[in-house]
Formats: C-alpha cells, structure tokens, sequence
C-alpha cells in the first residue's frame, strides 16, 4: 500500500467524519450530537484504519475473481 492511497483514503475518511460532524442540532439548551459520544470515537478510528480495510478487501477480491 503505497502512501498516496493511505492519504487519499484517509481524506474520505475524514471528509465523512465531517459530513457527521455537520449533522450536529441545535436545541434550546445548545448543540448536541445525534448520536453520543463513543460513535463519533468508533468513527474517528475507522477513519484512521479505512484504507487499511478497504485494501485488504480489494486485495482478497482481485485474488479470488476469476480471470476472464
């Protein structure tokens, strides 16, 4: 895995972690998250391991496909 992919791919990851961050609400008491705290964690780290996971899928799937 070549430094070019790891940073393109964590960028998407960062950019969807933005999008999440952007779905914030706001009440009267102030902003909150639609979902808590330990999911935006869980999103953070699979930001952070998504390109490791995404070639470790397309590495097993061009193995395995059969040769046309």
């Amino acid at each position: 895995m070549s430094l070019r992919y790891y940073i393109k791919n964590i960028l998407f990851g960062l950019y969807c972690t933005l999008i999440y961050i952007y779905l914030i609400t706001k009440n009267s008491e102030g902003y909150y998250f639609l979902v808590s705290d330990k999911m935006l964690y869980a999103i953070v780290i699979s930001t952070i391991l998504c390109p490791y996971s995404k070639y470790a899928i397309e590495h097993i799937a061009f193995n395995f496909i059969k040769k046309d």
